[in-house]
């Protein structure tokens, strides 16, 4: 999961948000214009030592990951308490 994944699977394709958490998990990237450089070389790709922490820190993955998976499941929930009920605009759930 080198630089160029998150490159091709990210940035080209315009999903980069611009955050630098991938800069801040590698010395090889800098930010230009709110996007992602590879400043010299990816460590992966030229030494093979296994890497990888721009494209598994970065959000937008966590994100296709996410919508990729099947829901674990889908719950509705209300409070039992009346009080909180009434004065709760979705149930109340979370207060309980």
């Amino acid at each position: 999961m080198s630089f160029s994944l998150l490159n091709e699977e990210i940035i080209d394709v315009g999903l980069c948000q611009g955050c630098a958490k991938c800069a801040g998990a590698c010395k090889h990237i800098i930010m230009e214009n709110l996007r992602p450089v590879l400043k010299d070389y990816c460590i992966l790709e030229r030494e093979g030592i296994d890497c990888g922490k721009c494209y598994e820190g970065c959000p937008q993955v966590i994100q296709i990951r996410f919508e990729a998976g099947q829901p674990i499941g889908i719950y509705s929930l209300r409070s039992k308490n009346p009080e909180i009920l009434k004065r709760a605009s979705s149930g109340g759930f979370v207060t309980t």
